[in-house]
């Protein structure tokens, strides 16, 4: 996956297999690049190697930054928060969807409203932070001053915290495969299902 940060005109690029963010800042001119072009990263986020730490990702998934700080979601079950790198391998200042930084409990199919079972997309609208996670989109009031293992706000997809329903005909649980990815205008979320359920759903943004 990538990201374009139109406030500081820079481009994140997840490498899954190498356990990596590549940082590529302003200097690199990314916003006038054609053609093919083959240039160093500024600045790696991670360590290049899996693992469950302040440091260390695995597998990134989503991202979206804000201009002040990167939220990636990776495959240990949680959404971590890092302020925009100005060296390698930068910590992060917050954890979402686990106990700490070094625990990964997650992915058990259990839910509940501090605990993930499968965060991918990330994005933040009207001072909220979505995570699509497994069959449900969450969110989070003003991500800025959230602290580490912060309860969500509210769910949408499932009836409350903890139910994780699969079925792909459950017309009020709509959600019926695991979301990938979450798009916005600004009025409405659109997400992503995987193969199970292989659409594209649209919300009304949450009140």
């Amino acid at each position: 996956s990538c990201y374009y940060d139109e406030t500081n005109n820079a481009l994140f690029v997840g490498e899954d297999t190498n356990d990596r963010i590549s940082y590529y800042d302003s200097s690199k001119n990314i916003d006038t690049l054609t053609g093919s072009t083959s240039m160093a990263y500024t600045y790696m986020i991670g360590t290049g190697v899996a693992g469950t730490s302040a440091t260390a990702i695995s597998n990134p998934r989503g991202m979206f930054s804000d201009g002040t700080y990167l939220y990636e979601a990776d495959t240990n079950q949680r959404v971590l928060r890092f302020p925009i790198p100005t060296a390698n391998t930068p910590t992060a200042n917050l954890v979402l969807g686990e106990v700490d930084f070094v625990s990964n409990t997650g992915g058990t199919t259990t839910t509940s409203q501090t605990r993930f079972n499968g965060a991918e997309g990330v994005l933040i609208v009207n001072n909220r932070l979505y995570v699509s996670d497994d069959r449900r989109i969450i969110y989070f009031d003003d991500p800025t001053n959230l602290t580490n293992t912060a309860p969500l706000t509210s769910v949408l997809g499932q009836p409350n915290f903890t139910t994780r329903n699969t079925s792909n005909n459950n017309s009020t649980l709509p959600i019926a495969g695991p979301l990938r990815s979450l798009r916005t205008d600004g009025k409405r979320l659109f997400g992503v299902e995987g193969a199970t359920g292989g659409r594209v759903l649209i919300f009304p943004l949450f009140d």
